[in-house]
């Protein structure tokens, strides 16, 4: 036999015969189908919009994703936790009814602010876009709760199919708006089109065919709601700083310090660095999150195994990909995007520092949930928050530009990631110990 062929036959029984590795090429694939669609259409959009554009589409995109966190008040966190199929209907209406009352919140906050008459002055560059926000938190939300349900069922292939569609229908409308002359408009309403398409398929695929919703009761609803009310009192909140700690923190932040432009910069960085690696690490966390949650009781070894095992393979990969694209920006995106965009370099440059931790940690973020540890998640969230907000108060008392203030931003986060492997890595040896005590 063909030694090639040999070794092809040996990697495809390998395949399958390990459901772990199964199941994250099948996320894999399909997220990067969408991906790659998202991609090949990128420079079409960059030359169709300004990265003031751009800029708007990133505050949008900050302020709705951290209110989203709020959606479902967390419990979509615990849905992977579920034993029972009757329990883990019952958790999921409560994710949907507790998704329709934040939204009427939601639709309630921005009533009250264009009453006031003063939108522009607490919404700032947002304030004629401000009817959109409860659609982009709904459909956030929604798909949020269904991603979840679906990872406990092992229904990857379906979340698959919902990636391709994401990366295809977003981009696709925001070409055809924006040459429609919808600027801004296009970009926003593309984004809610792309995070709306796979919530259909999910829903109708696994929540209306089997009839999931009819087996709910409100006696259960209140079971499971009070089962896993930490996740609502702690994981909330926590779950709040997180996602304002990240991008989406300089997606505020900067626009407010220094100007939309450069937001436009960070949002191309993003679209660069951060797309592409989240796009394995996404295939990851759904399929980490399912087979850690198996795992807890019956095998802790297993866990910090599993854990381990997916740190080191994202430190090579995202590691590997970061030294691609610095080497390559100079010269690919001013010829790639257009001259407006040459000015990303740098900022490029400097983000890396932050996204190296950040990309590797991002496969294995929810290892402190899981394991139910979500005080100790929390006191991390503030620590961080607090130390990355102070980065930048020093940066801007200090008279720093916007590079340095970035620079200040990605060292501070890089040491944050640090801190957070390692309480992982404490509290699965914690695990450990008492599955030998037992």
């Amino acid at each position: 036999m063909n030694p090639l062929i040999r070794i092809f036959s040996h990697y495809c029984a390998k395949l399958q015969s390990d459901g772990f590795a199964r199941n994250v090429l099948v996320m894999f694939t399909g997220t990067a189908i969408g991906q790659f669609g998202s991609v090949l259409l990128s420079p079409f959009l960059t030359r169709i919009y300004s990265p003031e554009m751009f800029g708007i589409l990133g505050i949008y995109m900050a302020v709705v994703g951290i209110a989203s966190v709020l959606a479902t008040l967390r419990y979509e966190m615990a849905l992977p936790l579920v034993q029972s199929d009757s329990h883990a209907s019952d958790l999921l209406a409560v994710c949907i009814f507790a998704l329709f009352g934040t939204t009427a919140l939601f639709v309630l906050a921005i009533l009250g602010i264009s009453t006031l008459g003063n939108a522009a002055a607490i919404l700032g560059p947002l304030a004629p876009y401000r009817w959109l926000m409860p659609a982009g938190f709904f459909c956030i939300g929604a798909y949020q709760a269904m991603i979840a349900y679906a990872t406990r069922q092992g229904a990857f292939p379906v979340i698959a199919r919902t990636k391709v569609y994401q990366g295809c229908a977003g981009p696709l409308s925001q070409i055809c708006m924006g040459l429609a002359g919808m600027r801004a408009w296009g970009l926003i309403l593309g984004y809610i089109i792309g995070q709306s398409t796979g919530i259909t398929r999910l829903f109708s695929q696994l929540v209306i065919k089997p009839g999931v919703l009819h087996n709910v009761s409100l006696s259960g609803m209140r079971t499971m709601a009070t089962r896993f009310r930490h996740f609502f009192f702690l994981s909330t909140w926590s779950g709040l700083i997180n996602v304002a700690s990240g991008t989406y923190l300089l997606l505020i932040t900067i626009p407010i310090l220094y100007s939309e432009t450069v937001v436009g910069f960070v949002f191309l960085t993003d679209r660069l660095i951060g797309r592409p690696l989240l796009l394995i690490s996404t295939s990851i966390l759904q399929v980490y999150v399912g087979d850690v949650s198996k795992s807890l009781s019956s095998d802790p070894v297993a866990v910090k195994r599993r854990f381990l095992q997916m740190a080191g393979r994202q430190l090579i990969i995202v590691a590997s990909w970061l030294a691609l694209v610095n080497m390559a920006a100079p010269y690919v995106i001013p010829a790639l995007f257009g001259k407006q965009w040459a000015d990303t370099v740098p900022y490029l440059h400097v983000l890396s520092i932050a996204y190296l931790p950040q990309m590797v940690m991002h496969a294995i973020t929810h290892t402190l949930q899981i394991l139910e540890k979500q005080g100790l998640s929390a006191l991390w969230e503030i620590g961080r928050f607090t130390a990355l907000l102070g980065a930048f108060a020093a940066s801007y008392t200090l008279g720093f530009d916007a590079w340095h203030a970035l620079l200040a931003y990605s060292v501070v986060q890089a040491l944050a990631q640090v801190i957070l492997f390692l309480l992982m890595y404490r509290s699965i040896q914690s695990l450990q110990k008492a599955g030998k005590n037992e």
